[in-house]
């Protein structure tokens, strides 16, 4: 049986909530047994949500990872590693007047994937988290692809590690 959690965590300011409070809140609900989580969270500002989730979905992706180690599931999976070994090449956009931030990662085969970030008020526009939100959605879209290769390589039993 699937079950579904939603963690919320509001900051009213910037040190509330440490990471490893949150990483062992995140490791909490993994050990509860959940296997999905939706993570959401408040701030000040949109642009401050949005690095926010990245940062929690990077430490769920590691918490995840580290709790499947320990309890011997070796069986082949998508990690971050994985993920970040496909990219060979990352280029950005900001368009003029805007706060349009696009971010195209090349992949080891060719492949392009993208990911957009947008600040809704432009105060709060800052190049370098668009470039990260951005980033983090177009490495979104690699562990799509690599989990839908992985499961076509196991259906037909030719998975070879480090493909």
């Amino acid at each position: 049986m699937k079950m579904r959690s939603v963690v919320t965590a509001r900051w009213e300011r910037e040190s509330e909530r440490s990471a490893i409070e949150l990483e062992t809140h995140l490791l909490d609900c993994v050990n509860a047994g959940l296997t999905e989580l939706n993570v959401i969270h408040f701030s000040e500002t949109p642009d401050k949500n949005e690095n926010r989730e990245r940062e929690l979905m990077s430490l769920m992706h590691d918490a995840i990872e580290r709790e499947m180690r320990e309890k011997g599931l070796n069986a082949p999976s998508v990690t971050s590693e994985l993920v970040k070994s496909r990219i060979t090449g990352e280029q950005y956009h900001v368009f003029p007047g805007t706060t349009v931030t696009v971010c195209l990662l090349t992949l080891k085969n060719g492949f392009s994937v993208h990911g957009v970030s947008a600040a809704a008020s432009p105060e709060n526009f800052d190049e370098e988290l668009g470039r990260k939100i951005a980033r983090d959605r177009a490495e979104s879209e690699i562990w799509k692809f690599e989990g839908y290769l992985l499961r076509e390589q196991l259906s037909y039993g030719d998975w070879e590690k480090g493909a």
